[in-house]
């Protein structure tokens, strides 16, 4: 499917997979203000959504662990699934 690598500084990458539409181009220089794209259903994928991953040095790492929490989002007890 359509995706979206970041080289980041300190060995950090980070990829959006499945996009419907990407906003932008191999070697573009980023910033916050950039819209990477929209949300789509390429790939192997069950539903729209965005899937992301961070990489530090090789290791894959757990997003929600250093991404800032989102205000009103309901908690998932994933010991009850």
């Amino acid at each position: 499917g359509n995706y979206v690598v970041i080289l980041h500084e300190n060995g950090f990458k980070s990829k959006y997979a499945h996009m419907g539409k990407k906003n932008v181009k191999a070697g573009e220089q980023l910033t916050s203000e950039n819209f990477l794209g929209e949300v789509g259903l390429t790939g192997y994928t069950s539903g729209p959504h965005t899937h992301s991953e961070i990489i530090k040095n090789g290791i894959f790492l757990d997003p929600a662990k250093l991404l800032p929490e989102i205000p009103d989002m309901p908690k998932i007890d994933l010991a009850k699934k």
